[in-house]
């Protein structure tokens, strides 16, 4: 069960680390969706 939890917890990290570029180039998208976050 730690392992997983760790897995997913990696996972989720190495893909956040991938996507944030992506979210650096496009800020419209990210002022929306900090808009849809609150």
């Amino acid at each position: 069960m730690e392992f997983a939890s760790g897995y997913l917890g990696m996972t989720t990290t190495v893909v956040f680390l991938l996507l944030l570029p992506c979210v650096m180039s496009m800020p419209r998208e990210f002022d929306f969706f900090f808009f849809v976050q609150q």
